[in-house]
């Protein structure tokens, strides 16, 4: 009886150090013997999604990247079962000619409201981004563009105004662009951001939005610890 007690005792105690094993087990692999062991990078990034997850909810992880590929080169890896590639033939080889056999991983079908009707940007089915694809593609058409162009200018003019006044951050200004001619194209109304406040929460909202989205986008869907 006394054993069985002593042995309950210490449950907590092999609990944490198999988990601690587990831990470094996983570690040693994903560092030295995963696929992409190869490839040079940040070592945390070969560990954990959490690295780079990190700079997306900053909103750096553009630059984290520029850095990343300074230091090691066009092709170096980005997170644990990720490359990132910097040069033309890279960008070419993966969204062309090998698309059809890379193609998305699963994960994207996270940004779909409802899983069974995805969108452009949340399918992973080659013949359904096709098919959604040249619907959209007409309205990014250069013929569509010049129709649009008469309502665009107002929106530069002002946003050139404000550059050129210097009483605003950029990265304000060019949100503010945005969500001007999207919404006067979309709505027929602009939220007129560049000439009024009223509506100015809209800016820092989108942004806030768009770091949990590419939060979301590095971790997948299983955001937990080493994963």
């Amino acid at each position: 009886m006394a054993l069985l007690k002593s042995a309950a005792a210490k449950l907590p105690e092999i609990s944490l150090s198999i988990q601690l094993l587990l831990i470094l087990v996983i570690v040693i692999r994903r560092v030295f013997f995963h696929p992409l062991s190869g490839y040079p990078g940040p070592w945390l990034a070969a560990v954990t999604c959490w690295h780079p997850a990190y700079y997306a909810w900053k909103g750096t992880l553009h630059a984290y990247n520029r850095r990343c590929h300074d230091r090691y080169g066009p092709v170096f890896r980005s997170s644990v079962n990720e490359l990132s590639f910097e040069t033309p033939k890279g960008l070419d080889d993966i969204y062309t000619g090998s698309h059809e056999v890379i193609g998305k991983p699963d994960r994207w079908q996270c940004f779909s409201v409802d899983p069974r009707e995805p969108t452009i940007l949340s399918t992973v089915n080659n013949e359904q981004h096709r098919f959604k694809h040249q619907i959209i593609s007409k309205i990014f058409a250069s013929g569509m563009t010049s129709r649009n162009e008469a309502r665009m200018r107002p929106h530069i003019d002002r946003f050139l105004e404000q550059l050129g006044a210097g009483d605003h951050d950029v990265q304000d200004l060019c949100d503010w662009l945005s969500l001007d001619i999207i919404s006067d194209l979309l709505y027929g109304e602009s939220l007129s951001l560049l000439c009024s406040a009223e509506y100015r929460w809209v800016g820092p909202a989108y942004r806030h939005m768009s770091r949990w989205i590419m939060t979301v986008s590095v971790l997948g869907h299983t955001p937990v610890g080493l994963v």
